[in-house]
């Protein structure tokens, strides 16, 4: 009365149910509701991981040299450490470790600053490069105070 073959089967699929199927099931919805959010929810500040605070000037035109090449640019915004430059030629700077960037702000005032590329990115209107300010000219504080104080200014 107390051997039945079928409840000993079923009692085996005890053990599995238990630790196989239900931590499988749960990681596979846990995963397509992480993938889900991701989707749904995903911003572009989220990728955001300036260590200082960014401020878009644009249109400030630059002028961008590796020491072989000279263009023109334009910033798309600036930090305290670092430049996003827009507007490059799709195939310049490839390789360039150092760069030049020369801002032109008015006849007598001009800031030079050394950065090292970071990241870049092609899109239809040309290249964006995203760079570390390694050395600035001393009046460069001065220009991106003045331009953060305008533009909070201009906002209030």
């Amino acid at each position: 009365m107390l051997y039945h073959p079928e409840l000993i089967i079923y009692l085996w699929f005890l053990p599995l149910t238990i630790w196989i199927l239900i931590p499988l099931s749960l990681g596979a919805v846990g995963l397509s509701l992480h993938l889900v959010q991701r989707l749904l929810f995903f911003t572009r500040e989220d990728t955001d991981k300036r260590r200082s605070t960014r401020y878009n000037i644009s249109p400030v035109r630059v002028n961008v040299t590796d020491g072989n090449h000279f263009h023109a640019a334009t910033i798309n915004n600036i930090s305290t450490l670092g430049i996003c430059l827009k507007n490059l030629p799709k195939k310049i700077f490839d390789k360039a470790e150092r760069l030049t960037v020369i801002i032109n702000e008015k006849e007598q005032n001009h800031h030079t600053l050394y950065v090292q590329p970071v990241w870049t990115t092609t899109g239809s209107s040309g290249r964006k490069l995203g760079a570390r300010i390694e050395t600035a000219s001393s009046q460069w504080f001065n220009f991106l105070q003045n331009r953060t104080d305008n533009r909070q200014t201009s906002l209030a």
